[in-house]
């Protein structure tokens, strides 16, 4: 009989937090919905640039898009210099100087993690190295993501909590064992659900920059030559 009233007891918890779940994701996006940032979804969407690339002459970040959702920025640039190798010591250093690290510092190839406010400020100094052949900037909204692994550890913390109550008042090894295997689930999934939402938020503070560094040619005494005779051609048949 106690046995069946656990059983119960088990079940009223897992409807209980899945009803919360649902709820609680209701109300997250009524509330964040496209109309109550002030526009409709084609605005939002311009707003914060989602799942799209960002094209050069709209480089620039929304601050105020990173500060109330949940944005995660990684830009790409195609870089041609002279020497390479302090080419990457000076990556290593503007990713210090925007409070980042250099995830990867090489002579061909570069990953800087900066704080995503100063992206557009790190970048400035990047292009200052080389010549910039091509560089985008890609936007990523994780705020339902973040908000929905939110809501699903707050329930399994709940959930949690109700199997300590039924803890203290088992009175037989068969329940308790069945209560304990519960627990177990649910830590487990309250440290992936915290993982999760760490590795968003460190996703949105730091912003990913990604450098593929070329080495600028320099021609020979002959070569600046024929250097010389393709620009004069090029000026003679090429209006632009």
């Amino acid at each position: 009989m106690k046995t069946l009233f656990y059983f119960f007891a088990s079940a009223t918890i897992l409807f209980y937090s899945c009803a919360s779940e649902q709820n609680q994701k209701r109300r997250w996006r009524a509330i964040n919905s496209p109309d109550n940032f002030g526009g409709n979804t084609s605005g939002s969407r311009d707003n914060f640039k989602t799942e799209a690339y960002v094209k050069e002459g709209e480089s620039n970040v929304d601050n105020t898009a990173v500060q109330d959702r949940m944005i995660v920025y990684n830009a790409e640039l195609h870089l041609t210099v002279k020497r390479p190798d302090s080419t990457a010591k000076a990556l290593s250093i503007i990713a210090k100087k925007y409070n980042g690290f250099a995830q990867t510092a090489g002579t061909s190839y570069a990953v800087l993690r900066v704080k995503s406010e100063s992206l557009n400020q790190a970048l400035n100094d990047i292009a200052k190295l080389g010549k910039v052949e091509s560089k985008s900037i890609i936007a990523r909204d994780e705020t339902d993501n973040y908000f929905d692994t939110k809501i699903r550890m707050e329930n399994a913390r709940k959930a949690r909590e109700k199997y300590l109550d039924l803890m203290q008042k088992a009175v037989n090894v068969q329940d308790m064992v069945a209560i304990e295997k519960e627990l177990d689930r649910l830590n487990g999934e309250i440290d992936q659900y915290e993982g999760q939402m760490k590795r968003i938020e460190n996703n949105v503070s730091l912003s990913t920059i990604t450098i593929y560094i070329h080495e600028r040619k320099q021609p020979g005494p002959i070569g600046y030559i024929f250097v010389g005779i393709y620009k004069v051609v090029k000026f003679l048949f090429v209006v632009n």
